[in-house]
């Protein structure tokens, strides 16, 4: 158990390394990270390690009982580094929707769309959680509120980064130059999540020179501060932007089942 829980730890080690060597690196683990949005960043890092193209994860107990999903025999689980409860890390796994089959009573997870028909509803929930917008196009929209959003969050975050950045590239920086660089890879890396998420193409609202300087994220301390960052903005606002969606989603079902007209009773025969 020793040697496996360290195999796993040395697989998120190198896993970090490569995802900061360049932009694609950094932009595959997002891709993977905005649709594990609610995962802590150690554990979207590994997801991606192990699974890059997992879509909904869930431990064996919650597919097997909570949404009677079978996990397939001789599927793979994906290995979480997780704390017991007296602080000690164990290895926990969690497997993807694709590992499992439906049986009686089955449930299908909810992934929320985004569509252009609830692009109005989005507007206004990210609206009334981070302040009016100016802009029409819903991607540019999105790009203004995750700035809204890093922008409340970042000094928290840039603050304990101050006291890890020994060997690494911010080490000789000044305050202000260390604050340009967390800040605006941070927003970068938020406005890719959700544009990802939401369904639209970044490289229509992004340039690769945006996510440049991750590759100066080189240590295990800087990027933990920068990867706990951006999952956590980059959550709020997924959360948001996934609540207004789920309403929209209920009340056009209310409505549909409204309009369904009901059948007329059947005339009794007639002998």
């Amino acid at each position: 158990m020793a040697s496996k829980l360290q195999f796993v730890s040395e697989l998120a080690a190198h896993t970090a390394q490569t995802v900061t060597r360049d932009v694609d690196g950094w932009k595959r683990y997002l891709g993977t990270a905005s649709r594990l949005y609610k995962y802590r960043f150690d554990e979207q890092l590994l997801i991606y390690a192990q699974r890059p193209d997992a879509t909904a994860c869930a431990s064996m107990e919650l597919w097997n009982e909570t949404m009677r999903r079978w996990v397939k025999p001789h599927s793979k689980g994906i290995a979480l580094i997780r704390n017991n409860k007296w602080g000690k890390p164990r290895l926990e796994y969690v497997f993807d929707v694709a590992d499992t089959r439906p049986v009686r009573g089955a449930r299908e997870p909810y992934l929320w769309e985004m569509t252009e028909e609830k692009y109005g509803a989005v507007a206004e929930a990210l609206e009334r959680q981070y302040g009016p917008s100016v802009e029409l196009d819903i991607g540019w929209r999105l790009m203004e509120q995750a700035s809204c959003a890093v922008g409340e969050a970042y000094r928290d975050y840039l603050e304990d980064l101050r006291h890890d950045t020994r060997g690494s590239f911010f080490e000789e920086l000044d305050d202000l130059s260390l604050e340009v660089h967390f800040r605006n890879i941070l927003t970068a890396s938020v406005q890719y999540t959700v544009l990802t998420r939401c369904g639209l193409d970044p490289s229509d609202y992004l340039e690769d020179e945006d996510l440049a300087n991750i590759t100066e994220f080189s240590t295990p301390a800087v990027l933990h501060h920068l990867g706990n960052a951006a999952s956590k903005v980059s959550m709020d606002l997924l959360n948001e932007i996934g609540r207004a969606v789920k309403a929209f989603d209920r009340e056009q079902a209310k409505n549909k089942e409204k309009n369904i007209e009901k059948p007329l009773a059947k005339s009794p025969e007639i002998d």
